[in-house]
């Protein structure tokens, strides 16, 4: 069966996990990391994976010459907690004062970075700081060791690894070091900033460090431009979905936007130009990702507004705002202009999204979003019907919070027993193989359940087969998965289609028809469904109850397509997210990124879900009364359902 990948949407948006420590006096270890940490996965994405070794021989004696770090083994080599064999080390520097110890060392691992025994993600592991796919930016505070500042990076076989050792052991988060403590954390950022740019500078090709973040200036009108037609460029050519939006002449657009990108006074307008642009095409799996440094110029207030029949509402506040905001208010103006119209006008032009349902969801969340720090007015209505209005800054991002309604623990998966012998059994994402592996230590207990509730309302989506790998277990027949098909590109053949691009289909040869499809973008490579083959033991006839929501995407997507034509699965909930493929990655000028849909999936029939979501049996929607009293009534559904 074929495998497929498709990026996590939540997963996509955050772009990285970080932990953040905020100390009771105000001193944050976290910041600091932010630059340096994109620089450093930047290095992972566009550095050379044949690294010549010459470079490295050149770089580690500048690095020598211009740090006085010596050529020796370190006496501790590692990545996180790991010890490591100096065999395959290309360079190591390393030296120890009173200051403390530093190092610097390249070395080769043996297999590539998306080779299935490479673990080196493993050995990163999550400290505090940041940490990307083959990349980590952390601290390792001390205890009965010396605290640590540490980077790591992969490229290819190429695990490179620098740090600093204090010669004292940083306090714990909650506790704030003193002066000098703190102006050598600050230093030691700042110096392994420097070898991170060093690093970039030999191992990153000339041609890709258009692509570089550089928050110290803005980008050029030919950056800009650049940016803008490279990603023009691609969807021409890969985009699955233009028949979808009838409306938009894409090389129009690109003449109205040449203009406005090249006059764009900094780079947060700039790429608030590019997602207005990218929206234009009305796809979930098509987005641009801003920089760093540009995302945190925008933020929200210190709520969570959820879409509540129809209509953004306040579900969560920080406690600091217990006495100003009451949940379950409706927001009914923002900035003295009614929601629905400001909605069109500041925040539905930004969202890249091919169904309404939950366009209007990500609009309720963003309602509120703006300008850094700045403040934001905005009219409500309360449940008991009276109204009320507020201005609050905008510093969600800037702050810790408690928040009054504490958020739920995530995890991947979880199986519990209900009353009645019913089983629930949560899956909260695709996205690691580990979930399919936790399933079948979760398969005794599920096989003595009567009747069982798969969760699937958080689920982002991730791999298709992980999936599939469960699903088999609910059935004896084979089951078709979705059906796909994927833009075809041949230069000659669209050359020969020019010539009777305006000659009438029906007077032409097919030789002449095929190169006037492939003129106008038409001819497309079409993938039959792949086959879901049942497990050994399945258990065909247990009735399952799946709950769905508009967070349902991708991979869940897939999973739900598959189980649709089961007799005994009833879906339960909203309509799915809308949106599933395969994106085509692409970095961007000042160290964005984008994707592309380049793959249109269906129904094994044809049927559309990639726009209108996966409908369900049954419709349940939550009310601001069930947010309010903690009443998931789709659980209680599918619970009455099985019943």
């Amino acid at each position: 069966m074929q495998q497929r990948w498709y990026p996590t949407l939540l997963i996509l948006l955050l772009l990285c996990t970080c932990v953040r420590a905020q100390t009771d006096d105000g001193f944050d270890y976290f910041p600091p990391m932010r630059p340096p940490a994109g620089q450093l996965d930047f290095l992972t994405k566009e550095g050379d994976p044949k690294f010549p070794k010459a470079n490295l021989v050149q770089f580690a004696k500048e690095f020598s010459d211009s740090e006085r770090l010596t050529e020796r083994t370190p006496t501790q080599l590692r990545i996180g907690n790991n010890r490591l064999s100096s065999d395959t080390i290309i360079v190591k520097l390393h030296q120890e004062n009173a200051s403390g110890s530093e190092w610097l060392t390249l070395f080769n691992f043996g297999v590539g970075v998306n080779d299935p025994q490479n673990e080196m993600w493993k050995m990163i592991g999550t400290y505090s700081g940041v940490q990307y796919n083959n990349s980590c930016f952390y601290l390792k505070l001390g205890g009965e060791e010396l605290s640590t500042l540490q980077a790591t990076a992969i490229i290819g076989t190429l695990v490179i690894s620098t740090g600093i050792e204090f010669p004292f052991s940083l306090p714990a988060w909650g506790e704030f070091p003193d002066a000098a403590q703190q102006a050598a954390y600050l230093n030691a950022v700042e110096v392994l900033s420097e070898r991170v740019d060093k690093l970039v500078s030999h191992l990153v090709p000339k041609d890709r460090m258009i692509y570089a973040t550089h928050p110290d200036r803005p980008l050029t009108a030919a950056e800009r431009t650049f940016g803008l037609v490279q990603f023009w460029t691609e969807a021409k050519y890969n985009f699955a979905y233009f028949d979808q939006v009838p409306e938009l002449n894409w090389d129009a657009a690109l003449q109205e936007y040449l203009p406005l990108v090249q006059a764009a006074e900094d780079d947060a307008s700039y790429y608030r130009l590019l997602e207005q642009f990218c929206a234009l095409l009305k796809d979930g799996h098509t987005n641009i990702y801003p920089p760093a440094h540009v995302a945190q110029q925008f933020d929200r207030p210190q709520l969570k507004i959820e879409l509540v029949d129809g209509a953004p509402v306040v579900v969560n506040r920080s406690e600091g705002l217990s006495y100003m905001i009451p949940l379950g208010a409706r927001i009914t103006s923002v900035n003295n202009q009614p929601v629905a119209a400001y909605l069109e006008e500041h925040i539905y032009p930004y969202i890249s999204i091919g169904s309404d349902h939950v366009r209007q969801r990500w609009g309720a969340h963003d309602v509120l979003k703006g300008p850094a720090g700045s403040n934001v007015g905005f009219s409500y209505q309360k449940v008991e019907g009276m109204g009320g209005s507020a201005t609050l800054p905008r510093n969600r991002n800037s702050s810790d919070i408690t928040w009054e309604v504490p958020d739920p623990d995530w995890f991947l998966t979880k199986f519990e027993m209900l009353e009645g012998d019913v089983g629930r059994l949560t899956l909260n994402s695709f996205g690691n193989s580990r979930a399919a592996e936790e399933f079948l230590e979760y398969l005794p207990e599920i096989r003595k359940c009567r009747k069982l509730i798969i969760d699937l309302r958080e689920n982002g989506g991730g791999n298709s087969g992980v999936g599939y790998d469960m699903l088999k277990y609910f059935t004896d027949k084979p089951l078709l998965t979705s059906s796909w098909q994927t833009r075809e590109h041949r230069a000659a053949n669209r050359a020969w289609g020019k010539f009777v691009a305006k000659d009438d289909p029906t007077t032409l040869s097919e030789w002449d028809r095929n190169n006037q499809k492939m003129y106008f973008g038409e001819v497309w490579h079409i993938a039959p469904a792949d086959t879901i083959q049942p497990a050994d033991d399945p258990m065909p006839d247990m009735p399952v109850a799946v709950l769905v929501s508009n967070y349902t995407a991708s991979a869940a997507e897939d999973f739900l397509v598959a189980a649709d034509v089961l007799e005994n699965f009833t879906f339960i909930g909203e309509p799915s997210f809308g949106s599933t493929g395969q994106p085509l990655m692409l970095s961007l000028p000042g160290g964005g990124s984008a994707r592309i849909c380049t793959k249109r999936d269906t129904y094994p029939d044809g049927k559309v879900f990639v726009g209108p979501g996966v409908s369900v049996d049954i419709h349940v929607t939550p009310s601001i009364r069930d947010y309010l009293d903690g009443r998931d009534v789709v659980l209680a559904k599918a619970l009455e359902v099985l019943k």
